[in-house]
């Protein structure tokens, strides 16, 4: 008997919608603007099926539930250290 946690994209994306403002179906995926740097465009997609959320700006990062979880809990940690990253990297 395995101890992973398995989840159906209802339940999924049951999850999200709780936990991400605005976010609407887009075609297979949904869509909202990012809820871990509280971006402005809806950048932020999550596939229900696997369960994996992307931010396609500022953050560049992916999730799945429980780190998005984490994220949210220390999401201003996050951003900042993003932010600082990226600017270390065009230097």
């Amino acid at each position: 008997m395995s101890s992973e946690l398995r989840f159906t994209p209802s339940e999924i994306s049951a999850y999200y919608a709780a936990r991400v403002p605005k976010l609407k179906r887009v075609g297979r995926k949904y869509r909202a603007p990012c809820p871990v740097h509280q971006g402005k465009d809806p950048n932020f997609s999550v596939n229900a099926e696997t369960g994996y959320a992307q931010c396609h700006s500022q953050c560049g990062r992916g999730w799945g539930m429980i780190g998005l979880e984490m994220a949210l809990s220390i999401g201003a940690t996050i951003t900042s250290h993003s932010s600082q990253q990226w600017s270390n990297k065009a230097t």
